[in-house]
């Protein structure tokens, strides 16, 4: 079971400023363990597909249908296709334009139906557990273990239940946590702007984006503050499609095209 220590650190610090329960956190660890106890976790075929290779992190901000339509351009002028990682409500947006995620990252509250569907189209879903999600859980498990065993359980405490602690908090970071661990040689990220809207894939009952409220900025910060402590220490290069501030994290531009695809 894997487990980022330095995470236990941001984790005690983000319990205390949102209020998280951390004994409901381990109740959704518990119960998301359970609903997985009879498969095999993909965790080597995630490791191989990650592992050297080069990564779009797809997240749900403002920008996600411009940096969609930039990346389907990027990828036709080299011929090559990198592996796709979405953030949840991403997903969605993806789905929506033809491109299927190679991994979706999620906490279940973007959607079970883009979830159903991912899953069917054969995506790998990385599942996270935490206690403001518990009842998605109990909903969401037993239909998408019908349609796909492709499933890794994620939490964000100590994982003593079989499933995998990787660091980071929202869907987007644990994405990027996610793939620096697993050893990818670049990622991108898309459609992650850390700004003052929320993009209207981030849930699924939104229509349009909308200006953040106080918690779901502090939730941002800390997520700024988590990929650039480990894209400071990491191998692997980080490059943003957003013109976003994020230590170590550089800004894409097309003359790293055929170092990254």
């Amino acid at each position: 079971m894997f487990m980022d220590k330095d995470w236990i650190v941001f984790y005690e610090e983000i319990s205390r400023k949102l209020g998280i329960n951390r004994f409901m956190d381990y109740e959704a660890a518990r119960l998301l363990s359970k609903f997985l106890s009879n498969i095999y976790q993909p965790i080597d075929f995630v490791k191989r597909i990650i592992s050297g290779n080069n990564v779009f992190i797809f997240g749900a901000g403002p920008s996600l249908i411009n940096h969609i339509i930039l990346f389907k351009n990027l990828v036709k002028e080299v011929n090559k296709k990198p592996i796709i990682i979405s953030a949840d409500g991403a997903t969605r947006a993806l789905l929506y334009h033809g491109i299927i995620p190679d991994i979706v990252v999620s906490d279940f509250d973007g959607g079970l139906d883009v979830l159903v569907k991912a899953g069917r189209e054969g995506s790998i879903l990385v599942l996270h557990g935490h206690g403001d999600n518990i009842d998605l859980i109990y909903e969401a498990m037993p239909k998408l273990l019908r349609i796909t065993k492709m499933i890794i359980g994620t939490t964000q405490v100590y994982p003593t239940y079989g499933l995998y602690n990787f660091g980071g908090f929202t869907d987007g970071d644990r994405a990027v946590y996610l793939a620096v661990r697993l050893n990818a040689f670049s990622i991108v990220l898309a459609g992650m702007d850390f700004g003052d809207m929320i993009g209207r894939y981030s849930k699924p009952w939104m229509k349009k984006d909308l200006p953040i409220n106080h918690r779901k900025k502090l939730k941002l910060e800390f997520g700024k503050k988590l990929i650039s402590l480990i894209a400071c220490k990491s191998r692997s290069k980080i490059y943003s499609l957003s013109d976003i501030d994020i230590e170590c994290v550089e800004k894409f531009n097309r003359s790293f095209l055929d170092k990254i695809i």
